[in-house]
């Protein structure tokens, strides 16, 4: 469902003609920009032909960059997750344990699956002192705020399963006319 809380204050002003496109658009160079700076935090920026190699694949060889063009509600959730997950490590890369795990929430309310990117939240929080000698290392309290938000956004996304489907662990994929 969060992808169209994206764009419910649109709606109000343009109804039916909601610049969808234009929305998902901007969600995906969010996701460029985000992952441009998740990989230069992680390597460094010594490397600009590399860097920028990089981040031109995540941009134009993915869903970013066909996808962004359509605005339909597949892609919307697509490129949304993948925003998302991309801002969420980038997150915790830089400490921010309670931003990467509000945002991998989020994640889970577009994409359930998206889950399975909380390991890698978990250790790039975990690795920081790594990278950083003088950064602190995650505490307990750390592990909770970055689970936190996930585990509350999976029971909200059951709820609205359950109100929808009579299943909390029904997402309506096969109702889908394919």
């Amino acid at each position: 469902p969060f992808p169209a809380l994206l764009l419910m204050p649109l709606v109000p002003f343009y109804g039916r003609e909601t610049p969808d496109v234009l929305v998902l658009a901007l969600t995906a160079l969010v996701g460029v920009w985000a992952f441009h700076a998740l990989l230069a935090r992680l390597h460094g920026t010594q490397d600009r032909t590399r860097l920028a190699c990089a981040t031109l694949t995540f941009a134009l060889g993915t869903a970013m960059h066909y996808g962004a063009a359509m605005g339909n509600v597949w892609l919307h959730a697509q490129i949304t997750a993948t925003v998302l997950q991309v801002c969420a490590l980038l997150a915790a890369v830089n400490g921010r344990a309670l931003a990467a795990g509000l945002l991998l929430g989020l994640s889970v309310l577009t994409r359930p699956t998206t889950t399975l990117a909380a390991p890698f939240a978990a250790w790039l929080l975990w690795s920081r002192r790594e990278r950083e000698p003088e950064a602190a290392g995650p505490g307990p309290r750390q592990w909770l705020v970055l689970a936190l938000p996930i585990a509350a956004a999976a029971a909200l996304h059951a709820a609205y399963n359950q109100a929808r489907f009579d299943s909390p662990t029904d997402a309506g994929y096969h109702y889908i006319l394919m």
